[in-house]
C-alpha cells in the first residue's frame, strides 16, 4: 500500500510584559495534519481515506409505521452499501499555554489545549442498547433516530461514532517561593511551594464521560478505538516542596 502524510505545526511565544515586580509569558502552538491511504491493492474501497478509520452501514431512515412511537428494527432503513464514519486520530490542535511570576516570590501557570477533527465510537452505549438496558429502547419520549441507533445496536455502529472535538484545561500550578530567611531556618538556600491540578475540566460535544479515552490502547485502530467502559483521565492536584541545599 501507499500512504500520504502532510503537517504543519507553529509555534510562537513572547514576554507580554516585563518589569521589575512581574514577568508575563504567553505560549502558542498549533498543528494540523492530514493522512491518506493512496492506493491498497487487499482492500481499495479504503483509498483516498484516513488511514484506520470507523466505517459500517448507515442508517438513512426510519418510519414509526403504526404511529405507535416506538420503532421496532423492521422500520429502520439501511444504506446499501459501506459508509466512511470518520477517523479516531485528531487532525488538529492548539494549545495556549501561560505563565506569570510576580516579585519573585509567585508563579502561577497554565495549559489549555485543543484537539479535534476526530471522532470516537461510543462502545459504552451501544454495548448497552446491546444488552436491552439503554434508555432508548423503552423511553418512549427518545426521538426516533435514538431509538433506530438502539434497535440497531447489533448491525451498525454509525449512530454511536460521535465527534469528539475538545477543549481541556490540563494544568494549573501555582509556586510560592520563600524568601531567603525562611529557608535559613530550615538550613536550605532555597525553598519552593508548588501546588499544581491537572484535568481540570473539559469542553465537548461527546455524550460519553470523556473524549480522550481508548480502551484497546495500542491494539489497533478504528474499530478498536473505543470508549468501552474505559476509565476517563482522572482530575488530581499535586502539592511539592522543594529544599535546595
Amino acid at each position: 500500500g501507499v500512504i500520504s502524510n502532510r503537517g504543519a505545526e507553529l509555534s510562537a511565544s513572547a514576554r507580554v510584559l516585563e518589569t521589575a515586580q512581574v514577568r508575563w509569558d504567553v505560549g502558542l502552538a498549533a498543528w494540523g495534519n492530514r493522512n491518506r491511504v493512496t492506493a491498497l491493492a487487499s482492500a481499495p474501497l479504503w483509498e483516498g481515506y484516513p488511514i484506520g478509520g470507523y466505517r459500517g452501514v448507515p442508517i438513512v431512515g426510519v418510519n414509526d409505521a403504526n404511529g405507535d412511537g416506538v420503532v421496532e428494527r423492521a422500520e429502520v432503513r439501511f444504506g446499501p452499501s459501506m459508509q466512511w464514519f470518520g477517523t479516531p486520530f485528531p487532525t488538529q490542535g492548539a494549545s495556549l499555554d501561560t505563565r506569570l511570576a510576580l516579585q519573585g516570590w509567585l508563579e502561577v501557570s497554565g495549559l489549555v489545549e485543543h484537539r479535534g477533527g476526530h471522532h470516537l465510537y461510543n462502545q459504552t452505549a451501544a454495548r448497552r442498547c446491546q444488552a436491552k438496558t439503554c434508555r432508548d429502547l423503552f423511553d418512549r419520549t427518545a426521538s426516533l433516530e435514538r431509538q433506530a441507533a438502539a434497535v440497531s445496536a447489533w448491525t451498525t455502529a454509525g449512530p454511536y461514532v460521535e465527534d469528539a472535538d475538545f477543549v481541556k484545561v490540563r494544568e494549573v500550578a501555582v509556586t510560592v517561593v520563600a524568601p531567603r530567611s525562611v529557608a535559613d531556618r530550615v538550613g536550605a538556600r532555597g525553598l519552593r511551594l508548588a501546588l499544581a491540578g491537572r484535568n481540570l475540566a473539559t469542553w465537548t460535544g461527546y455524550s460519553g464521560p470523556d473524549p480522550e479515552v481508548n480502551a484497546y490502547g495500542q491494539a489497533g485502530s478504528g474499530i478498536e478505538t473505543a470508549d468501552y467502559f474505559t476509565q476517563p483521565p482522572v482530575r488530581f492536584w499535586t502539592l511539592r516542596l522543594d529544599l535546595e541545599f
